[in-house]
């Protein structure tokens, strides 16, 4: 990977979306997860193969044409650090056990800096409910408003930036009904987080790897706190099994009690 690359790659698509639209220049001051955004964006400041989505901690700027993916964390993250940098010792770790095939490899591309001048955010907050609203809506109502806001301030946003390799959508292997009991009754032999949120996952990793591989990422998996294994979160990167995103879900263990 050319790191300064991609890096620039993706910060222009966020300059793009600053200099052109008021919805995002709010946006980047403190992301926020919006769901009602996910995917392709009516908006001028977004071409349409570029896609923005949202989990719980962290947001994804998807290049339909490009080979990478940039994940940043999102204002209101209940768990403290950085789940991107949890990632990177996730897969470092991986890399020791021999299990790093399984997870797509996370990189500390930089901190894109910009400084920009805008309201205050909390006055915003006052007159524009924004949850409610997709970019082109918001910018109108934002000009309705704006002479309440007051006086424009510079503010400096940091935003760092991890890159992850674009994985394909994973596709259902075609498994007769015969193999579908015996992966099944495999995959409900082990105690393992590929099929906490989806059996289907795990009989599938079984199809591919086997029951002793299976094992093996299971107590990995269980021992770093991957807990939130669905198919949107599992992918395909040059024909493999792949995890696109192994933080994890912590609403009711820790970080603290994991090992790594």
């Amino acid at each position: 990977m050319n790191q300064e690359a991609v890096f620039n790659h993706f910060s222009k698509i966020i300059d793009n979306m600053l200099d052109n639209s008021l919805f995002f220049e709010t946006f980047w001051q403190r992301p926020w997860s919006e769901e009602t955004i996910e995917g392709s964006i009516d908006d001028p400041a977004v071409p349409e193969n570029i896609n923005l989505y949202f989990g719980v901690s962290r947001g994804c700027i998807y290049d339909e044409d490009y080979n990478y993916v940039v994940k940043f964390d999102i204002e209101g993250d209940r768990y403290g650090d950085s789940l991107c940098d949890r990632e990177i010792d996730i897969y470092r770790a991986a890399v020791a056990r021999g299990l790093d095939t399984y997870f797509a490899k996370p990189t500390f591309l930089g901190i894109y800096h910009r400084v920009i001048n805008f309201y205050h955010i909390n006055t915003i907050e006052q007159y524009l409910d924004w949850y409610d609203y997709n970019p082109k809506v918001f910018d109108e109502d934002f000009m309705k408003v704006e002479d309440n806001f007051g006086e424009i301030r510079p503010i400096t946003i940091e935003i760092p930036l991890y890159a992850y390799p674009r994985a394909d959508r994973y596709t259902y292997s075609n498994l007769t009904e015969e193999e579908d009991k015996i992966y099944e009754t495999q995959a409900n032999s082990v105690n393992s987080p590929l099929k906490k949120r989806h059996l289907q996952i795990a009989m599938e990793f079984i199809f591919r790897y086997g029951i002793n591989q299976y094992k093996k990422i299971s107590d990995f998996m269980d021992e770093y706190h991957i807990n939130d294994l669905h198919f949107g979160n599992i992918g395909e990167l040059n024909g493999n099994f792949v995890c696109i995103d192994f933080a994890g879900y912590h609403s009711e263990d820790s970080f603290g009690s994991s090992s790594y």
